[in-house]
């Protein structure tokens, strides 16, 4: 089980996006949680992401917040995937599924973990 998150805004500026990600990096590091850089894409907009721990869930929920977020993803154990809002309302997206690259780049929403991409239906 685990999180994908982002701290990038498309309103935001290139630099200051990766100022925050930067900060978001230390803040992990500070609390002891494990993550992995992915790529991802929500409507439409490519982004930095980082996939952690589940365990990790509400000190990510305070990350999110704090960089205007207005969600997580989550992917349970068995592939369900849910968006987490700021209120804790969530929405079931469907499974994690893996797909082509062509899938993906044309998609509004996907995330590349490894080199593999997926997208959630």
């Amino acid at each position: 089980m685990y999180i994908i998150f982002s701290v990038f805004r498309s309103e935001t500026s290139v630099m200051q996006n990766e100022i925050n990600l930067h900060k978001t990096r230390k803040l992990l590091d500070y609390h002891g949680i494990d993550y992995t850089e992915v790529l991802g894409c929500y409507k439409g907009s490519k982004e930095q992401s980082l996939r952690v721990p589940m365990a990790a869930l509400e000190v990510i929920k305070a990350i999110a917040n704090k960089f205007n977020q207005e969600s997580v993803l989550l992917v349970d154990s068995e592939n369900r995937v849910s968006l987490l809002f700021q209120n804790n309302e969530s929405m079931g997206l469907g499974m994690l599924k893996e797909i082509t690259e062509f899938e993906a780049l044309n998609s509004e929403a996907w995330s590349l973990i490894g080199n593999t991409y997926y997208k959630a239906s």
